[in-house]
């Protein structure tokens, strides 16, 4: 009753005032809840990105350096290399800006005497990975200050339009659909809710696609597909492009761990050192490679070392390096030929293989190179269950075998080249290269170039 009449007595403007004031605190206080720590969380993550992005720079340039480096006798440059990156981590507290694997990794490299490449590698391809994730990020928020930030005022007020009527939108949609679910959802039969909860979940993925800026077209389910399967855009690219597979069809399914075990070295040294034409420059000059020795890891079953040698201009220079199995693929049917020459020859199981190689040549005037890339060749299972290369359509038009198709680096001229080589032909060479119907032939135009 009191409190009736204390109300009645008090000015209707105060009370306003009074009640704007604590809303407006209450606000005030809230903002400054939520956006203070938003804002010393930025400022300590643009302070950590920066430094962390440096410093995994510094590591991995120097670690490149070494892997040209590795092919020879050349000692005190890798040591400069190993002390830089012991001051490097050891100084101004930088190691705690990495993670524990790469500093593990990093100064394991730095402190023991012998350079095991296999590890350089590695802690190379963690850098890569690293980076990679954090400059997405930079990249997301580059997107959006390009899209809704503009000096144009036009612009600018379409993109603050836009991106009010998104949150719109979405707020309108959720309730909606929340109120409709809570609604009909107790009321309704079992089958119903199952059918609400499907649609409900698939309406927010669309929503988060498009907020994501993801488009839902054929063109992504594709790269889905494809992701899963292992391949990746350069594959395809690559099969698109050659006629490598020769209108064969792959499995969907990786048989990495099927054949792991099985050794494939005999397939990458069948052919005569006349049979293989490699290129290596825009101009498509000629490149020469001979595999002189290969040699299956022991230890990791997947990876292979090799021992060849390259020329270039008459110049004969040795490298080493790796081949890493990534994907085994079989065929979906099997093929046996013009006429099916071989169908009675007892062939089990055919396919191809995808690789990854490095190969690393060094010569006496230390002219370090580094060959890359990815390595693509055929197979098939004999009736004694040995793995054979597959020549079986040597005669056919285009066919190749072992193809590389990467680039070249050289410490002199550290600007990648593009570098392929295979067998019977040049994978993916300008479309003006290879003039040949049934055999390989260099147009004339190239033919200063390495190839009289």
């Amino acid at each position: 009753m009191e409190i009736n009449d204390f109300l009645e007595k008090i000015d209707v403007n105060l009370l306003i005032f009074l009640l704007t004031t604590l809303i407006g605190f209450i606000s005030w206080l809230v903002k400054g809840m939520l956006e203070t720590p938003l804002s010393l969380s930025k400022a300590t993550f643009d302070r950590h990105f920066n430094t962390r992005v440096e410093i995994l720079t510094e590591i991995k340039n120097r670690l490149a350096l070494m892997l040209y480096l590795t092919n020879g006798d050349n000692n005190e440059d890798i040591d400069r290399f190993k002390n830089e990156i012991q001051e490097f981590l050891l100084k101004d507290g930088k190691s705690a800006y990495i993670s524990k694997d790469i500093l593990d990794y990093a100064l394991n490299i730095s402190v023991l005497p012998e350079t095991d490449i296999e590890k350089v590698q590695l802690t190379i391809n963690l850098i890569d990975e690293e980076l990679h994730s954090s400059i997405s990020k930079v990249n997301e928020e580059l997107r959006f200050y390009r899209k809704f930030s503009n000096h144009n005022p036009i612009k600018r007020i379409l993109g603050l339009t836009f991106i009010t009527v998104q949150y719109l939108i979405v707020i309108i949609t959720v309730s909606t659909l929340m109120y409709l679910f809570c609604s009909y959802f107790i009321t309704n039969e079992l089958w119903f809710k199952a059918v609400a909860i499907v649609v409900l979940v698939f309406i927010f993925f669309l929503i988060d696609a498009w907020l994501s800026d993801r488009s839902i077209n054929l063109k992504n389910i594709l790269a889905y597909l494809r992701r899963k399967q292992g391949l990746t855009n350069e594959d395809y690219y690559f099969f698109r492009k050659s006629r490598f597979l020769i209108l064969r069809k792959i499995a969907s399914v990786n048989q990495i761990r099927k054949y792991e075990k099985i050794d494939f070295s005999s397939i990458w040294n069948k052919s005569e050192e006349s049979e293989i034409f490699g290129i290596i420059g825009e101009d498509h000059q000629r490149l020469k490679i001979c595999i002189k020795h290969i040699e299956q890891n022991k230890e990791n079953r997947r990876e292979y070392f090799i021992l060849g040698q390259s020329q270039i201009k008459g110049k004969i220079i040795p490298f080493n390096g790796t081949i890493k199995l990534i994907n085994v693929y079989e065929y979906k049917k099997l093929y046996f030929g013009v006429d099916n020459e071989y169908k009675n020859s007892g062939i089990k199981k055919q396919g191809i293989l995808i690789g990854k190689y490095q190969f690393n040549q060094r010569d006496e005037e230390k002219d370090f190179g580094l060959f890359q890339g990815k390595i693509y060749s055929k197979w098939f299972i004999d009736k004694d269950n040995k793995i054979q290369y597959d020549d079986i359509e040597r005669f056919s038009d285009g066919y190749f075998n072992n193809a590389y198709v990467g680039t070249f680096k050289s410490v002199k001229n550290p600007f990648s080249k593009q570098c392929n080589w295979g067998d019977f032909r040049v994978p993916l060479a300008n479309e003006d290269f290879d003039i040949g119907e049934g055999d390989f032939k260099v147009a004339d135009k190239y033919l200063d170039n390495g190839w009289r």
